[in-house]
């Protein structure tokens, strides 16, 4: 094997046959080594390493507890399509507080990676970031859309359409909603896919029966429930713009004395893990987060292998999971 074998695959140029190509970065992985940034000369090196990054007002969880089941799923559809193109993957977790401090991470700093798929909030700052270092992004699930930026996002508003259809089917006929963040693009589209649903059914969903919410948590669900009790409006349907909103909801129906599904049927958004627990049985959208992060890397790897994708607006379809609680 020459150097300049060696140095063209390192390089991702071509005439090295994808054997011997994989064979090289599998090598210079186990040696620890990487290419200078600074030797790169007129290509980008390609050290056969992309980085995932999650930014969220909370520290983002990649733990077992509920509601970080989304989150895992997303990366793990990122980590097997970059595995099956022979790339590795580092992990990034931020908060909003140390993106505004410049707090980035010594894996994007170091000039290791080729490209990042982001998940989350958009900040200023990141765009400053990006250009520093000179990398490809995609987004994923993000909170926006941003010009220039391929992006992958669940399919809300055909969701929303398919939990009217069952609610109507099942003889919903007061239906209210809880939504999260409406800063964020999934909270905006799931409230406007929900209310365009109803009234092609002829139906309404009244300012009374909107809660807007902050956050995507169990709190904001007790929060909303109390707020739709205070206003004493009559709901026999509750739909949660996620899981754990749903979750936290369900509690506080319940310790107001109102039975799910008998007196309010309740449906949730994400399908993650702890929904299909016996004792919960939470009827749900499954969004297909690992696909998020398959389609997202996917775009990450065109975009790297010089494809122009930088207006490419993917959605991933949903589906509507059936369980005990409508």
């Amino acid at each position: 094997m020459t150097k300049a074998t060696v140095s063209r695959a390192l390089r991702n140029k071509s005439g090295v046959s994808e054997e011997t190509r994989d064979r090289i970065l599998r090598l210079a992985r186990d040696l620890n080594y990487w290419p200078s940034p600074s030797r790169q000369g007129r290509g980008r090196v390609h050290t056969g390493h992309l980085g995932f990054v999650a930014i969220s007002e909370d520290q983002p969880r990649l733990t077992t507890e509920p509601g970080s089941s989304y989150l895992h799923d997303i990366l793990e559809g990122c980590r097997v399509a970059a595995e099956e193109q022979a790339n590795g993957l580092a992990i990034c977790r931020l908060t909003w507080a140390q993106v505004r401090q410049g707090q980035m991470p010594a894996a994007m700093r170091s000039g290791h990676l080729d490209g990042i798929v982001l998940r989350g909030w958009w900040l200023p700052e990141l765009a400053g970031w990006l250009k520093e270092i000179g990398i490809p992004c995609v987004l994923v699930d993000c909170d926006r859309f941003v010009p220039g930026m391929p992006q992958v996002q669940v399919e809300g508003v055909q969701a929303m359409d398919r939990v009217a259809e069952h609610l109507v089917a099942h003889s919903a006929s007061r239906i209210a909603t809880i939504t999260g963040d409406m800063d964020h693009l999934n909270s905006q589209e799931r409230l406007a896919g929900l209310q365009m649903a109803l009234t092609r059914r002829g139906m309404s969903l009244p300012d009374t029966h909107i809660v807007l919410e902050h956050g995507y948590n169990e709190s904001s669900g007790a929060r909303g429930v109390q707020t739709l009790l205070d206003r004493k409006v009559p709901f026999d349907a509750l739909v949660c713009q996620n899981d754990l909103i749903a979750l936290g909801a369900m509690r506080k129906l319940e310790a107001a004395g109102l039975r799910v599904p008998d007196d309010v049927k309740v449906i949730g958004f994400d399908n993650m893990e702890f929904a299909g627990l016996p004792e919960v049985g939470l009827t749900t959208i499954d969004a297909h987060p690992r696909k998020l992060g398959e389609m997202g890397t996917q775009l990450l790897l065109e975009k790297l292998n010089g494809k122009n994708v930088n207006d490419v607006h993917l959605r991933i379809g949903t589906e509507l999971i059936v369980r005990r609680t409508a």
